[in-house]
């Protein structure tokens, strides 16, 4: 997921080359609530997607969310 790695890669100022499926979002150096909803409201622009309050919750990992933008059957 590029796309999805590039967006995590600039919300939480982190190398792309770090963004791994099994990191916990809340892992990343510059996690606060802040730059969690950035990251919601991006992939929310990006894919032109809603999320519904369960699918935040449930974004723990970048896995997660790959699943997710995946359940919604959206080219990445």
């Amino acid at each position: 997921m590029n796309k999805l790695n590039q967006i995590i890669s600039e919300t939480f100022e982190v190398s792309i080359s770090e963004v791994n499926s099994t990191d916990d979002i809340t892992a990343y150096p510059n996690w606060d609530s802040m730059t969690h909803m950035i990251l919601i409201t991006t992939i929310e622009e990006e894919f032109e997607i809603e999320l519904t309050s369960d699918e935040i919750v449930e974004m723990e990992t970048v896995a997660d969310i790959e699943a997710l933008i995946g359940k919604r059957d959206i080219k990445s």
